[in-house]
C-alpha cells in the first residue's frame, strides 16, 4: 500500500488529465532517498497506461550518467522517427555554453526529436516517465529541458523524480530547474518520509489495528519514516520474528547506496565512529571539507536513516560495514582507531577497530588492547576480552626485552581473570605469576584477581611461598588478604594493610577465628552493599556471603545469594555460577531444606565439571553428601571419585570430612564416623577456625561416641562445644544442647532438648528441629510420659516429611528414634562377648526382639542390605541357621543368667 501520498497522487492525476486536454505539463517528484519516489512514478504511470496513453519510460544510472544520450536512448527505443536521429546525432550545434557539443543533440535534431513525439501525441497522450532523473547524462538533461520548454499546447507530460543530495541539487539546478522554475507548465511535487500516522497505517495493513498502534511509535523510530526500511521490518518479523533483521540491513544499505558515493562514505564513517562520531571527526577521517559533511548528513537525516547523527540500531551500521570491500574496510578501522585514540576515546571503542582489522602496529596498541581486555572482562564479553589479549600478543613482540617481560605478565595475569571466569580448566602457565606475586610485578587489582583462579587450581602453597619474603611488595596486600581467609596458619606472614574490596575476607576471617560479632555482620551487609560483582571483587563478595550464614544470619545471605547468583547467570560467568550456586546449598542446610541443598549442589558440579574445581570442590560435594545422607541414608552416587590433596589443606577439605563423617554415622560406620570427624576437627583447630557455628563436628563426634560406648569422653566432648567462640548462637547452642541431652541422664534430657527446640525454631533449621523432637518423643517415652511423647513425635513426622529427611521417618513409624546408650541400663547385654562387633549386637537384639530388616534399618539409620550383611555374620559366629534359631539362642542365654 501507499501511506500519505493521496496529495502527491492527486496532483500527478490532475495533471495526466490535463494532458488529455491538450494542456502537457513537466512534473518532477522530489525528496529525500528512498521515501516512495519511484512507487508515486509508477502508480502515475499505470494509470495513464491504463487509460491509453503511450508511456515512454527510462531510469538514470550513477554507472551510465556520463554517456551520452544514454536515458533519450531508453526513452525513444521503438518509437518511429527517433530511433535514427539518435543513432548519428548532429555534433555541430553548441548554443549553451556550459555543455560540451560532443555528444548531444543539436537544436535541429532536438526540434525533428519534439516533432516525433508531437506527431505520435496527436494519436494518444504520451508520458514520458524518468526515474532518478539526477544521474541522467547532460545529453539528455539538455533535450529533456527543450521538451519540457515546448509541451504547453500538446497531449505530453514529462514526469521524473529526483533525489534531494547535494550532488543531485547541485546536477539538476545547473542543467534543468534553472530554467524550468521559470515555466508555468512545471511542477515541483515533493514526497517526505513517513510520519507516525503514516507508519501506522501502512503496519494496520498487514496486521491488526491494535498491533499497529502498539508498534507504530518503536517502528518509526527504528525506520525513520522511510518506507523502504518499514517494508523491510515487516518482511523481517514475518521471517523471523524480529523487526531488524537481515533484510533491514540490505534495505539501509540500498537506500544509501541511491545516494551516490559521498552519501556512502559519510554513511560508513558514521558506522565505524559509533558515538563519537562528530562533523568534526567525519571530517578528519574522510578528509571532507566539514561543510560537505554538515550537507550530506543532513540527506541522511532527511531520508529518517540517521537521526541526531547516529542510526537508529546497531543492525544499519554493521550492514555498512559488513558491504565494504575487506581492503577498505580494514583502512577505515585503522583511521578510525587512530583518530579516536588521539581524541581521548575509551581504549575498548579504540581496541573494537583495532581487532577488526587485526592491526597492533602502533606505539599505543598494547595499552589500548590491555585497558580494553579489562573493561571488557568487566562487561562479561569474554569474547572481545580475549581478541584483545590474543592482538596485544603481536605487540609485545615490538617492545623492549624488559618492557615485553612486564607485558606478557600482564597479559598472563588478563588471561588467567578470562578464563577463570569461563573455563578454569584452561588455567596454565601459572608459575609466573606466582613468582610476579612475590616481587611485586602486578598491579593491586591484577593482583587480588588471580587469587581465586590461582587457589581455585590448587597453588596456595606457591603463593604462600612468594608471601614468605619479607620484601613482598605492597601490591600483593588484596592478594594476601584473600589467602588469610582460606588458609589461616600463613596469617602472621601476610601483613594486612586496608583495602575496602576484600574487606568480606577479612570479615570471613575474623568471623571464622573470633566467632560471630555484630560488626562482622554490619561489615558483611556494608560489603554486599557497597561492591559491585566483578572478578576483583568476586571472592571478597562471597565471603561475606559466608560470614553471613555463619554469624547464622541466614536469612540475610539467601537474599543477597539469590540476587547475585542471577546477575551471574546473566553475565554467564561460569565460575561464578558455581560457587554461588555451592553456596545456596550450604544456605539450604541451615534451613533443613535438604531437597533444595541436594538440587543446589548438583547444579553446581553440572556448570563447571569437578575436575576444574581445584580445593573449592569440597564446598558442593560437602554439601551434596550432608543432604543425601538426611534424605536418603544411603546413595553410591554421594561420593566423588577422586578429590584433590590441596583441598584436605583448606577450609574446604574440613567441610568435605565433616560431611564424611556424617554419613560414616548414618551408615554405622562408627569408628569411620569418629575418625573423619575427629580429622575435621584437628584440621579446624590447626587453622584456627573451630567455630561450631561453621561445622559443629563435636556434636556428631559425641553420636558416634555413644554408640561405641564411649559415655563419659562423649560428655566431655559435648560440654567442650560450649566454650567454643559463637557457641550462644541459636542454631549452635541448639546443636550442641541435643548433643548434651544424648550424654545426660534420662530424667535432664526432656529440659535440655525443649530449651534446643526453642532455639532452632528461633533458627528456622526444620531438619535439627525435627531430630530434636524425635529425641523428645523418645526422652519422653522412656519416662512414662506417652502422651507427651507422642505430641513431640507427630510434629517431628511432620517436619521429617516436610523435610524429605526419609530415616527420620522410617525411625518414627518403627517406634522411636533410638538414643545412646544408658550407662544404668546397658543395651545388647544378651550377645556381649560373643565375638560379634557393638552393629552386629545391636542387629542381633533387634531381630531377636521380633524387628523385621526393614524396621532395623529404620531404628538404626543404615540400609536393609546393611541389615542383611549384619545378620550373616551374626548367624555364622553363633553357629544358628536363622531367625528361629536366633531367638532361641537369646531366650537359653537369658535363662542361663
Amino acid at each position: 500500500m501507499i501511506a500519505e501520498r493521496d496529495v502527491q497522487l492527486a496532483r500527478l492525476t490532475r495533471l495526466l488529465g490535463e494532458c488529455r486536454e491538450s494542456q502537457g505539463a513537466t512534473a518532477v517528484i522530489r525528496g529525500p532517498l528512498a521515501v516512495g519516489k519511484t512507487t508515486l512514478l509508477r502508480l502515475v504511470t499505470e494509470r495513464a497506461a491504463a487509460a491509453g496513453a503511450l508511456v515512454l519510460d527510462a531510469v538514470g544510472s550513477c554507472a551510465e550518467r556520463d554517456l551520452s544520450l544514454g536515458v533519450l536512448r531508453q526513452l525513444f527505443h521503438g518509437l518511429d522517427g527517433a530511433e535514427h536521429l539518435l543513432s548519428e546525432p548532429d555534433l555541430n550545434d553548441a548554443c549553451d555554453p556550459t555543455l560540451s557539443p560532443r555528444g548531444r543533440l543539436s537544436s535541429l535534431a532536438n526540434r525533428q526529436l519534439w516533432t516525433a513525439v508531437r506527431a505520435r501525441s496527436e494519436q494518444v497522450p504520451v508520458v514520458l516517465a524518468i526515474d532518478d532523473l539526477h544521474y541522467a547524462d547532460k545529453a539528455s538533461l539538455h533535450t529533456l529541458g527543450y521538451f519540457s520548454s515546448r509541451v504547453r499546447g500538446a497531449r505530453v507530460l514529462i514526469v521524473a523524480t529526483g533525489a534531494e543530495t547535494p550532488a543531485a541539487i547541485d546536477r539538476l539546478q545547473g542543467l534543468w530547474h534553472t530554467d524550468l522554475l521559470r515555466q508555468p507548465e512545471f511542477h515541483s511535487i515533493r514526497v517526505a518520509k513517513l510520519s507516525g500516522g503514516g507508519v501506522a497505517e501502512v503496519i494496520a495493513d498487514r496486521k491488526t489495528p491494535g498491533a499497529a498502534e502498539r508498534l507504530a511509535h518503536h517502528w518509526h523510530r527504528l525506520s525513520g519514516g522511510n518506507p523502504l526500511l518499514l517494508m523491510a521490518m515487516l518482511e523481517d518479523e514475518q521471517t523471523t520474528s524480529d523487526a531488524v533483521g537481515p533484510e533491514y540491513g540490505k534495505a539501509v544499505v540500498a537506500c544509501l547506496r541511491r545516494g551516490g558515493r559521498h552519501v556512502l562514505d559519510v554513511a560508513r564513517g558514521l558506522a565505524a565512529l559509533g558515538d563519537h562520531a562528530s562533523p568534526a571527526r567525519l571530517s578528519r577521517l574522510l578528509g571532507v571539507p566539514e561543510s560537505a559533511i554538515l550537507q550530506l548528513l543532513e540527506t541522511l537525516e532527511a531520508a529518517g536513516l540517521v537521526t541526531d547523527g547516529r542510526f537508529p540500531h546497531p543492525a544499519a551500521a554493521q550492514a555498512l560495514l559488513a558491504d565494504f570491500p575487506i581492503a577498505e574496510r580494514e583502512e577505515l578501522h585503522r583511521a578510525a582507531a587512530s583518530l579516536l585514540h588521539h581524541v581521548g576515546a575509551p581504549p575498548e571503542q579504540v581496541a573494537r577497530h583495532l581487532v577488526e582489522t587485526w592491526y597492533a602496529g602502533e606505539d599505543w596498541a598494547f595499552d589500548v588492547l590491555a585497558a580494553a581486555a579489562r573493561e571488557a572482562l568487566r562487561r562479561d564479553e569474554l569474547e572481545f576480552a580475549t581478541n584483545c589479549l590474543d592482538l596485544a600478543e603481536l605487540a609485545c613482540a615490538e617492545a623492549e626485552i624488559e618492557e615485553e617481560k612486564e607485558r606478557r605478565l600482564t597479559l598472563l595475569a588478563l588471561r588467567v581473570c578470562v578464563e577463570f571466569r569461563d573455563n578454569p580448566a584452561a588455567i596454565h602457565r601459572l608459575e609466573p605469576l606466582t613468582w610476579a606475586l612475590k616481587e611485586g610485578r602486578l598491579r593491586n587489582e591484577l593482583a587480588a584477581a588471580i587469587v581465586p583462579a590461582l587457589l581455585w587450581q590448587g597453588h596456595q602453597d606457591a603463593i604462600v611461598s612468594a608471601f614468605w619474603q619479607p620484601e613482598a611488595a605492597e601490591a600483593v596486600a588484596p592478594a594476601r588478604t584473600a589467602l588469610k581467609a582460606r588458609h589461616r596458619p600463613f596469617a602472621p606472614l601476610l601483613t594486612l594493610p586496608g583495602c575496602t574490596t576484600l574487606e568480606g575476607t577479612t570479615t570471613l576471617e575474623t568471623v571464622l577465628h573470633e566467632g560471630p560479632s555484630e560488626e562482622a555482620t554490619r561489615s558483611a551487609e556494608r560489603v554486599l552493599e557497597s561492591l559491585s560483582l566483578d572478578d576483583a571483587t568476586f571472592c571478597s563478595i562471597q565471603s561475606a556471603l559466608l560470614a553471613l550464614l555463619y554469624s547464622e544470619h541466614a536469612d540475610l545471605a539467601a537474599q543477597r545469594c539469590d540476587e547475585l547468583l542471577s546477575e551471574a547467570s546473566a553475565r554467564r560467568a561460569a565460575s561464578w555460577q558455581a560457587l554461588l550456586t555451592a553456596t545456596q546449598a550450604e544456605i539450604s542446610i541451615r534451613f533443613g531444606d535438604m531437597r533444595a541443598a541436594q538440587r543446589h549442589a548438583r547444579a553446581a558440579l553440572a556448570l563447571v565439571p569437578e575436575r576444574r574445581w581445584g580445593e573449592t570442590i569440597g564446598l558442593p560435594w560437602s554439601s551434596r553428601v550432608i543432604a543425601t545422607t538426611a534424605m536418603s541414608g544411603d546413595d553410591p552416587e554421594a561420593e566423588p571419585v577422586t578429590l584433590p590433596d590441596a583441598m584436605y589443606r583448606s577450609r574446604f577439605g574440613a567441610q568435605y570430612l565433616y560431611a564424611r563423617g556424617q554419613r560414616h554415622l548414618a551408615l554405622d560406620h562408627l569408628h569411620a564416623a569418629y575418625d573423619e570427624l575427629t580429622v575435621c576437627g584437628n584440621l579446624l583447630q590447626e587453622r584456627g577456625i573451630d567455630l561450631p557455628a561453621f561445622l559443629p563436628w563435636r556434636s556428631d563426634a559425641v553420636r558416634a561416641l555413644l554408640r561405641l560406648g564411649q559415655q563419659k569422653q562423649a560428655r566431655d566432648l559435648a560440654a567442650e562445644q560450649f566454650t567454643r567462640p559463637g557457641a550462644d548462637r541459636p542454631r549452635t547452642r541448639g546443636i550442641s544442647l541435643r548433643a548434651l541431652a544424648a550424654t545426660a541422664e534420662p530424667p535432664e534430657r526432656p529440659e535440655l532438648l525443649e530449651e534446643a527446640i526453642d532455639l532452632l525454631e528461633t533458627a528456622g533449621d526444620r531438619a535439627q528441629l525435627g531430630y530434636a523432637l524425635a529425641e523428645l518423643s523418645e526422652a519422653r517415652h522412656r519416662l512414662g510420659q506417652s502422651g507427651k511423647a507422642r505430641m513431640a513425635a507427630r510434629r517431628a513426622e511432620h517436619l521429617a516429611a516436610e523435610c524429605s529427611l526419609a530415616p527420620l521417618t522410617r525411625s518414627l513409624a518403627g517406634g522411636g528414634r533410638p538414643i545412646p546408650a544408658d550407662p544404668a541400663q546397658p543395651r545388647y547385654s544378651v550377645f556381649n562377648k560373643r565375638g560379634l562387633s557393638t552393629a552386629e549386637c545391636r542387629v542381633a537384639e533387634l531381630a531377636a526382639a521380633g524387628r523385621t530388616n526393614r524396621e532395623i534399618s529404620a531404628v538404626l539409620f543404615v540400609t536393609v542390605s546393611t541389615v542383611e550383611q549384619h545378620l550373616t555374620r551374626v548367624y555364622r559366629k553363633l553357629c544358628v541357621s536363622g531367625r528361629a534359631d536366633l531367638l532361641a539362642f537369646s531366650a537359653e542365654v537369658r535363662r542361663s543368667g
